[in-house]
């Protein structure tokens, strides 16, 4: 899932000011000057190569399934076989990837696939725009299932965000999670120290294990290193894998193994932050929640 993105999208520059002098027609010629009050409009920059639009944005979505709906993570990633590759990260559970070939200015097809409940696979056509307007990159299309023979059928617009600087590095940096149950299985609260790093991309990472230990201090388990999208407002999704320690007691539903994946989803403001505790849906059955101070 990661590419080098190499198309360039040529965005023809338009003389948006009547009155600007030398704006010449096919032929040559230039305008004279023009008495109409222009409509403002932000401007709209030349988009060069694809690669500049690669990270982590804020996605809104709507749809007409609940799973592909709302506030949530997408990345514009690096691609060597397509002109743009996008994937949306909803939740342990549900995620569109699709990569599209360039068809106009700005504008491109898309096909690709996803997973529906963590475990239903489904296809995934239509087509995005790709802009700059006042520094602030931009990605808006719309998406569906092009299998009339699915049952899960769907329909989804979409629109990501991101400036040009990228993610502020001040949401990272060190953080006392509370997790409510602990992902252990001890039926407990439970609370870890994870040290959040957040480049400019978005593509952040838990730095160094952390001991998950109840409110005696005893260990549960250990929160391992790993991968974190962190979007420009603070929407996280962070995968890490869990070494239970805690032994739970048997039983046939949700019995955890020695290690597992977690993902953690939320928000984080860079003083604090509360998401959504998932261990691998194909692993146990689990649900919790996290809280998280500075």
């Amino acid at each position: 899932m990661r590419f080098r993105m190499s198309a360039l999208i040529v965005v023809a520059l338009v003389c948006s000011t009547p009155s600007l002098q030398g704006c010449g027609d096919e032929d040559g010629g230039t305008h004279p000057t023009a008495t109409a009050t222009p409509t403002p409009r932000p401007t709209q920059t030349v988009v060069g190569a694809m690669d500049q639009f690669a990270g982590v944005y804020d996605l809104h979505s709507a749809s007409d399934l609940m799973e592909f709906s709302g506030e949530a993570v997408a990345v514009v990633e690096h691609s060597d076989g397509a002109d743009l590759a996008l994937r949306f990260e909803f939740d342990a559970f549900d995620e569109l990837d699709v990569r599209g070939s360039l068809i106009d200015r700005g504008m491109f097809s898309l096909a690709g696939f996803g997973f529906f409940q963590a475990d239903i696979g489904v296809q995934v056509a239509g087509e995005a725009t790709v802009s700059i307007e006042n520094v602030v990159q931009r990605v808006s299309g719309s998406l569906h299932n092009p299998d009339p023979e699915s049952f899960v059928q769907f329909d989804v617009t979409f629109a990501m965000e991101r400036p040009e600087s990228g993610t502020p590095a001040t949401i990272g940096g060190r953080y006392a999670f509370e997790f409510d149950p602990s992902p252990s299985g001890c039926q407990c609260s439970s609370s870890a120290i994870l040290d959040v790093d957040v480049p400019a991309t978005g593509r952040g990472q838990v730095l160094r294990a952390a001991h998950d230990v109840d409110a005696s201090g005893a260990l549960l388990g250990v929160v391992e290193p790993g991968n974190c999208l962190v979007s420009p407002t603070g929407r996280l999704q962070c995968v890490v894998e869990y070494l239970r320690v805690f032994e739970p007691p048997e039983d046939p539903f949700s019995r955890l193994p020695p290690d597992f994946l977690i993902t953690l989803s939320g928000q984080l403001t860079g003083v604090g932050g509360s998401g959504r505790t998932d261990v691998d849906p194909l692993t146990a059955l689990f649900f919790g929640a996290w809280t998280a101070r500075r």
